[in-house]
């Protein structure tokens, strides 16, 4: 594995992590 594909796979697990506490976040601001 090269270093591009760490990378790729790093910040497709990062952004899967901020969808999904951006997914919560806004939930809990409609039950507001």
């Amino acid at each position: 594995m090269n270093k591009k594909e760490e990378y790729f796979k790093y910040v497709a697990q990062k952004w899967t992590i901020v969808n999904k506490l951006d997914r919560k976040r806004r939930k809990e601001k409609r039950l507001k």
